[in-house]
């Protein structure tokens, strides 16, 4: 007597197969459409800010120098197009509140507490303005980009890049620190800038290091920033 052997397909083979076209199809639905190179990302980004007119930001630094850490500033405050700013917080240990409308910077004095115009060359004051605006100049000036990948940033889906920078704006990190990399989230709608990184290193003394993250939100509001009412007075 012959034995017949019948051979049925096993769906369970195909089940996996299934599985992983299903897993295919749901991952490439996720990436979207093919986003812009990330060259052209980067140069996108740089020529909206130069647009931006107006906005708002938070900044934080923070220095480890010859293993003594330091919170060097930490201040909110905004920005309207072309050179006007009004800064609040402390930098250096100090209480910090100024304006700087064009040419002029007013500040309030933490000694007694009056409202003073900064005069002469680079000085305390100055050198807070400084440390706001230097983080944006690095990323207009960064000649490249290297795409990290997608996140989301005050609830904005944003592209997260990475440069390196051989110089940066502020000749007072290029004292301690020898070695930048600037990281920025780039609004995947508008291309706006809403948050950069900086960190400086420094490859003569591995412990050193500079933390710098500046949040900007708030882009293009209908801000003015005016002197305060005994300032007014007196100009």
């Amino acid at each position: 007597m012959r034995l017949f052997l019948t051979v049925r397909p096993r769906p369970v083979l195909l089940v996996p197969a299934a599985v992983l076209l299903v897993l295919a199809l749901l991952f490439v639905r996720g990436l979207g459409r093919p986003g812009p190179a990330v060259e052209e990302l980067g140069r996108r980004a740089q020529e909206e800010l130069r647009r931006t007119a107006s906005y708002r930001f938070r900044l934080a630094i923070r220095s480890v120098i010859e293993g003594r850490e330091a919170v060097v500033s930490e201040v909110e405050g905004e920005y309207v197009h072309p050179d006007s700013y009004h800064l609040r917080g402390r930098s250096y240990d100090y209480p910090l509140e100024l304006y700087q409308l064009g040419r002029r910077i007013f500040f309030k004095d933490p000694a007694d507490g009056t409202w003073k115009e900064a005069q002469g060359g680079p000085n305390l004051v100055t050198e807070a303005v400084s440390l706001g605006t230097s983080p944006l100049v690095d990323f207009l000036q960064a000649p490249s980009f290297e795409l990290v990948g997608r996140e989301k940033v005050g609830g904005a889906g944003c592209y997260r890049l990475r440069s390196e920078l051989g110089e940066v704006a502020n000749p007072y990190w290029r004292v301690f620190f020898s070695d930048f990399t600037l990281e920025s989230w780039i609004s995947r709608a508008t291309f706006k800038v809403h948050r950069l990184r900086l960190e400086g290193s420094n490859r003569s003394v591995p412990g050193d290091k500079l933390e710098i993250d500046l949040v900007v939100y708030d882009h293009d509001a209908p801000l003015t920033i005016a002197l305060p009412p005994q300032l007014q007075k007196s100009q």
